[in-house]
């Protein structure tokens, strides 16, 4: 069975989810991953998650 990766992503748990932001949005990231959350950073389709 073929997982597309949005179906990871489905399945991850995220406190946050950043859309696009570029360099602001890798800051704001950054900053929720400091504070104890667990966000996750998405540009042009990619998924990061911040740990």
């Amino acid at each position: 069975m073929k997982h597309e990766p949005h179906d990871m992503i489905a399945a991850m748990n995220f406190d946050a989810i950043i859309i696009g932001g570029c360099l602001v949005g890798a800051s704001l990231a950054a900053a929720l991953r400091h504070s104890g959350l667990s966000p996750a950073f998405e540009t042009r389709g990619n998924w990061r998650r911040y740990s």
